[in-house]
């Protein structure tokens, strides 16, 4: 008799699977392919001004001004 192991790889998942948390955003789905390749004429420096103002906008909502 042959003995067969089956890899660690193999296994299939017994837990469901989430959605990412926090979600991406539209700007995020707009740099990658459904393959995970880059989109072709992407605008990085368009892309990093857009994720610094969403960043500097979350900053702004949630710290306190100084009195």
């Amino acid at each position: 008799m042959i003995s067969r192991r089956r890899s660690e790889a193999g296994r299939l998942a017994t837990d469901a699977v989430l959605a990412p948390d926090p979600m991406p955003t539209n700007a995020d789905k707009d740099v990658w392919n459904r393959d995970v390749s880059p989109q072709p004429g992407f605008d990085t420096v368009g892309w990093i001004t857009a994720l610094t103002a969403a960043v500097r906008a979350q900053l702004n909502e949630s710290v306190t001004p100084a009195p």
